[in-house]
């Protein structure tokens, strides 16, 4: 559900099984550039269609983590590489991201997924484009050991402040699959 802004599974309420374990691969191309906004609003549109989805935005207030710059600044620079996650540096416990979207994208799901962070986390870094960010929770800083956003401040420079918001859900109403339909009524 990538194309709604939705960043795990978790922040679906209802649904079939199926849409846990089914993964589908769509490929969109335009007449004329487009930006990251008017490709998911394209995208929506195609799994609306494609999947016959008829659901429901809920916004219920929860409180989040406000990410801003500590005092200090930022402890990463900017790039113009693309930065990707290998095995090697998974393997010594090192998470690499390519933008501060990227890392509050993985925070969030590492939220959904039930682990130790305690509240979604709201980018307000204001910062933009490539940045080279290293975040190391291998060998000797396992998150048992320091909460995570306690890492994420001491090794990258932001600073999480838990602050009233709403956490975003999508609920089901009906949703198409190749070999049959679901509904909520069922």
């Amino acid at each position: 559900m990538f194309a709604f802004g939705l960043d795990n599974t978790t922040q679906i309420k209802g649904g079939p099984g199926w849409m846990d374990a089914d993964v589908y691969q769509v490929q969109l191309t335009t007449t004329a550039p487009a930006t990251h906004a008017q490709m998911m609003k394209l995208l929506q549109g195609v799994v609306v269609k494609a999947f016959g989805l008829r659901y429901q935005v809920e916004r219920p207030p929860a409180p989040v983590y406000r990410l801003t710059v500590a005092r200090g600044g930022p402890k990463f620079g900017r790039t113009k590489k693309s930065i990707a996650m290998t095995r090697d540096a998974l393997m010594a416990g090192f998470y690499d991201f390519g933008s501060v979207t990227e890392l509050v994208g993985w925070l969030n799901r590492y939220y959904y997924l039930g682990a130790d962070l305690r509240h979604p986390v709201v980018d307000a870094t204001g910062l933009q484009g490539r940045y080279d960010i290293r975040l190391k929770l291998g060998a000797g800083t396992s998150v048992t050991r320091a909460p995570l956003m306690d890492l994420v401040q001491k090794q990258l420079g932001l600073k999480a402040i838990v602050v009233p918001g709403h956490t975003k859900f999508m609920k089901i109403d009906v949703i198409r699959h190749l070999h049959g339909r679901w509904s909520s009524s069922q």
